[in-house]
């Protein structure tokens, strides 16, 4: 019998009439499954996952293989091109938001001018009326 885990949906266990219909192999059921074998399995994948990576050094040690300056020369190169583009996205970006905050700025303020000689020419009609 299979569990959500193995199919989400339970869709491929399924068949047409809509009875179960087992499609993980024996060892996935749990017949045939050395579990000493699969503890030390997993044991093992946990023990490399939790393992932190070597820090990379200036220094050639003797256990790791030396890389040749060619590669490193190349790796630079594209750090320096890529953190170029980087500066040139960060620069447009920073335009357009420039230029968008002044035309709303330009937008409000033509909003006030406009309403503030409209109200001048209330005040003067209201004058004449009385």
């Amino acid at each position: 019998m299979t569990t959500l885990w193995h199919d989400p949906g339970m869709r491929a266990s399924m068949t047409i009439n809509g009875y179960k219909q087992s499609h993980m192999p024996l060892v996935y059921l749990g017949n045939e499954t050395n579990l000493k074998e699969n503890r030390d399995f997993l044991k093992k994948y946990h023990k490399l996952r939790a393992e932190k990576p070597e820090i990379p050094t200036s220094e050639p040690s003797s256990s790791s293989p030396s890389t040749p300056p060619t590669n490193q020369t190349n790796i630079s190169e594209s750090n320096t091109s890529s953190s170029g583009k980087s500066k040139t996205t960060v620069a447009i970006v920073v335009s357009l938001v420039i230029i968008a905050l002044i035309a709303v700025a330009a937008f409000f303020v033509v909003r006030f001018i406009i309403n503030k000689r409209s109200n001048n020419d209330n005040i003067t009609e209201t004058a004449l009326i009385v």
